[in-house]
């Protein structure tokens, strides 16, 4: 039994236009209002997108964009996860250098290893580049 990746579609209202670059705010829609979830609460969200179809848009169309799930979780665990797990793992790697009677320290060297993990994800971001920007799919 193999499970399928669900897509994730939204809808926003275009905001700026720049060549194939679109932002666009998202949250205010009918789509949004119907979601009960409560990851999606936060209204007014801005997002950049791609046009990479060319559709011939303007200023205030409400189009339709893709984020795909599994690059969506994997980007959430990048930013929420990873830096609290190299807190664990600086700590304790701190503990082992320092001994269990430097509390002080082994705390730093925690903070350190959630430094490195925001740096991870600025770095990878800045690796992949406009690559995972979610693109439009369709105008509504």
């Amino acid at each position: 039994m193999s499970k399928e990746r669900t897509p994730m579609y939204e809808c926003g209202v275009v905001q700026k236009i720049s060549g194939k670059e679109i932002t666009i705010k998202c949250g205010t829609n009918s789509t949004c209002a119907a979601c009960k979830s409560p990851i999606c609460k936060k209204k007014d969200r801005i997002f950049d997108v791609r046009n990479t179809h060319g559709y011939q848009l303007e200023v205030g169309d409400e189009v339709e964009f893709l984020l795909p799930s599994g690059r969506t979780v994997f980007e959430s665990f990048l930013v929420l996860i990873l830096p609290l797990l190299l807190f664990i793992v600086f700590y304790y790697v701190g503990k082992g250098i320092f001994g269990a009677d430097s509390e002080g320290r082994n705390i730093l060297c925690g903070l350190l290893g959630i430094a490195n993990g925001f740096l991870i994800a600025l770095f990878y971001k800045k690796l992949r580049g406009n690559r995972d920007i979610p693109v439009i799919t369709r105008k509504c």
